[in-house]
């Protein structure tokens, strides 16, 4: 219920990876997808430069990972381009080094003797946006989620059932996450806020816990703003954001898709563990 159960093996596509074939020259688009319930993945191409072109299936300026590591929590996605121009007689590892002390090696890069190009594409160039609502800024509604709970976090009670419980109590259920001081229940719960149709809001979402949280909503795309008060480079849309121990992001949307959504941790064992809750979207 806490950092989830990360397993023994990293699989691609089912099964271990031996290597990638790749041609000098050659540039391929990738789609990763974690698909894990709990690892968030660290990315690392030695010896090559991701761009990033997408995120969550929205096209972002290419850009660079920071310090070349693609993080991607559990349900997020990133499209990726990347040209093989590095060394073709060596082999070129790809890295998970998100936790550092049990970085590992997924397989390398191994190039073919038969070069594709011998001189690299330009640019990659940025995508075409997907169809969303535009943001109205002048006079947005505004929310907070407060995600609490976890060992060394401070949550004292919470709400789970409609009654006050003590940490002790929440724990005797297998409840220890709390999303504004509720401990959810099964899958049909109250919202935690409501949204008029085709409204802008600007949600701010807090992580006071000491573990890191891929949050993820049903049913939209949302504009990530501000990271601790800091401009998010590249204001990417998405439908999931990491949130890292004490972190805050203010994300923007536009309430265009009517009925109740599920908002949740996507690590799953903090899901059934009380860190989901409903918003209402209201026709």
């Amino acid at each position: 219920s806490h950092g989830g159960r990360t397993g023994n093996s990293v699989t691609v596509n089912g099964k271990l990876l031996d290597t990638l074939p790749v041609r000098f020259g050659e540039r391929i688009r990738l789609r990763i997808i974690n698909t894990a319930n709990a690892r968030i993945f660290g990315l690392m191409f030695d010896g090559h430069d991701p761009q990033i072109v997408a995120l969550d299936g929205h096209p972002v300026q290419p850009h660079a990972p920071k310090d070349s590591k693609i993080i991607l929590g559990p349900g997020q996605r990133a499209d990726v381009i990347i040209d093989f121009t590095a060394d073709p007689a060596k082999q070129h590892p790809i890295r998970d080094a998100y936790y550092a002390r049990s970085a590992y090696e997924l397989g390398p890069v191994v190039y073919a003797k038969e070069p594709l190009r011998k001189k690299p594409l330009g640019t990659p160039v940025t995508l075409p946006p997907n169809p969303l609502a535009k943001p109205d800024l002048n006079a947005p509604g505004r929310h907070e989620i407060v995600i609490s709970g976890g060992a060394m976090g401070r949550m004292r009670e919470a709400t789970y059932k409609g009654q006050a419980m003590g940490i002790r109590d929440l724990v005797g259920v297998g409840k220890i996450w709390a999303l504004n001081g509720i401990a959810a229940h099964g899958s049909v719960m109250p919202p935690m806020f409501t949204l008029k149709k085709n409204q802008t809001y600007i949600i701010t979402m807090r992580n006071d816990t000491q573990w890191v949280h891929p949050m993820h909503f049903h049913g939209y795309a949302f504009q990530i703003r501000t990271r601790n008060g800091k401009p998010e480079p590249y204001t990417p849309w998405v439908d999931t954001v990491l949130l890292g121990p004490n972190e805050s992001a203010e994300v923007v949307l536009v309430a265009d898709n009517p009925g109740d959504w599920l908002y949740h941790c996507h690590i799953l064992e903090h899901h059934a563990a009380g860190m989901s809750g409903v918003i209402r979207v209201t026709t």
